[in-house]
């Protein structure tokens, strides 16, 4: 028995998903159509990284030196495998990229002098990644004295970090003054 045929337009020609008007020449949402393209993209790609599906097999590649076109898509495709191997980096050392962020935003606010210890920066969000693993809490790197509070402005230096878990410091927010007079 064939399954029943996906009823994706109206009789108006609205998609009954998005709204969108203007059908393909199959008479599909474009919109719909492309999202369920790439979700089924990234499920094939799920499904080999974890073993469930079998990688395809290896490709001979030709030379496309004389096609324009072809290297494009493979300049493209080649985007698409570093944003995959970025993300999958920021997975594997989330406790550099967190490290990272928070240094870069730091710098933004003018709050890291010269004489900080990037080392003991950088541990402290080690420390916070390995205690989430250990204890299945959440654990952030919180700054004693805020960066950016109405009355005063710490500095994002080894001195001034603590780890604590992440329910206490979104709950803290930039109002906390270590001594409780904020």
């Amino acid at each position: 028995m064939r399954p029943k045929k996906r009823i994706w337009l109206d009789e108006n020609g609205t998609c009954l998903t998005c709204g969108y008007t203007k059908p393909n020449k199959l008479g599909r949402c474009k919109v719909c159509k492309s999202v369920l393209d790439l979700f089924s993209k990234v499920i094939r790609h799920l499904e080999v990284e974890s073993g469930l599906r079998p990688a395809p097999k290896a490709r001979i590649r030709k030379a496309r030196l004389h096609d324009p076109v072809k290297r494009k898509s493979d300049r493209i495709k080649n985007l698409f495998k570093e944003k995959l191997n970025l993300a999958k980096w920021k997975k594997e050392n989330s406790d550099k990229n967190a490290a990272y962020q928070r240094r870069r935003v730091a710098a933004k606010l003018n709050a890291t002098p010269s004489w900080a210890n990037e080392f003991f920066i950088s541990e402290a969000y080690h420390i916070a990644k390995v205690r989430s693993k250990a204890t299945g809490i959440k654990w952030h790197v919180d700054h004693i004295v805020p960066l950016r509070s109405k009355l005063v402005c710490g500095l994002h230096v080894e001195h001034n970090l603590q780890v604590i878990p992440a329910k206490l410091n979104e709950s803290k927010g930039n109002r906390v003054w270590p001594d409780g007079t904020f």
